[in-house]
């Protein structure tokens, strides 16, 4: 069970030794007695937008007019 006095366990960055730091700044290793560290908190990337899907074009819709319908109506004939 881990007590809150103990402080927070960590790992030794040059001998790997296992121990908390006892809540003591700065942080030293009991093994090697190197001063400890901690590592720069990580920035959160954003991420990408999703790619939108391009839509397939769409043909004009042309509207017969009286005139089309003239014109088709003599090349029937013809």
């Amino acid at each position: 069970m881990v007590k809150l006095e103990w402080g927070t366990k960590r790992t030794c960055q040059s001998c790997a030794a296992r121990f908390y730091d006892l809540q003591r700044s700065p942080i030293v290793c009991p093994k090697c007695e190197t001063v400890f560290e901690p590592p720069p908190p990580v920035k959160p990337r954003r991420a990408r937008p999703a790619p939108v899907p391009k839509a397939a074009p769409v043909a004009p819709v042309v509207k017969e007019t009286d005139d089309t319908k003239a014109d088709a109506a003599t090349d029937d004939e013809s």
